[in-house]
C-alpha cells in the first residue's frame, strides 16, 4: 500500500481524502499548508504520493513546487499531485508535478491515481514541460 501525504487548507477535503485513502490501506497524513512539505518528504525513505492543492495559506502548492525542483533526490523518490479548481487546460505547471487533480474531484479517480502512480517509477522525465491536462497525465514515465 502506498503512503500519501494531503496538503490541502480545506479540512473537508484533508478529512475525505483521508478517509477514503485509509479505508484502502493506505497510510495517511495531513498538511493544512505547503509548509513542512519539503521536511515531510526529505524524512521519508519511502515514496509518498503528495496531494496538494495550489492555493493555500502561508505556503501554496506551486511554492512548494518550485522548492522541490531545487531537490532533485527528492523527485526521484516521491510523487507530486496538483490540485486545484483553479487549473486551466494548457497552462504550464512547475516540473515537480506529475498529475493534476481537478476540484471538485471523483473520489474513486482520486483513489485509482494512488493505485496507479505507485505502480510507476516515481523519477520525472526533466525534458518535458508538464501543462495542465485536467486529470490526464501531465508527463509520461
Amino acid at each position: 500500500m502506498a503512503r500519501v501525504l494531503v496538503v490541502d487548507d480545506d479540512a473537508t477535503i484533508r478529512q475525505l481524502l483521508t478517509f477514503a485513502f485509509t479505508m484502502e490501506g493506505h497510510t495517511v497524513e495531513t498538511l493544512s499548508d505547503g509548509r513542512g512539505v519539503v521536511e515531510a518528504l526529505q524524512a521519508s525513505a519511502e515514496r509518498v504520493t503528495v496531494f496538494m492543492d495550489v492555493m493555500m495559506p502561508h505556503m501554496d502548492g506551486l511554492e512548494v513546487c518550485r522548492l522541490l525542483m531545487e531537490e532533485p533526490a527528492l523527485l526521484s523518490r516521491h510523487v507530486i499531485v496538483l490540485m486545484s479548481a483553479g487549473l486551466i487546460p494548457g497552462e504550464p505547471l512547475p516540473g515537480a508535478v506529475r498529475e493534476t487533480l481537478a476540484k471538485p474531484f471523483n473520489l474513486e479517480r482520486a483513489l485509482l491515481m494512488v493505485e496507479r502512480l505507485n505502480a510507476q517509477p516515481a523519477a520525472l522525465a526533466t525534458n518535458e514541460t508538464p501543462s495542465v491536462d485536467m486529470g490526464v497525465p501531465v508527463r509520461a514515465v
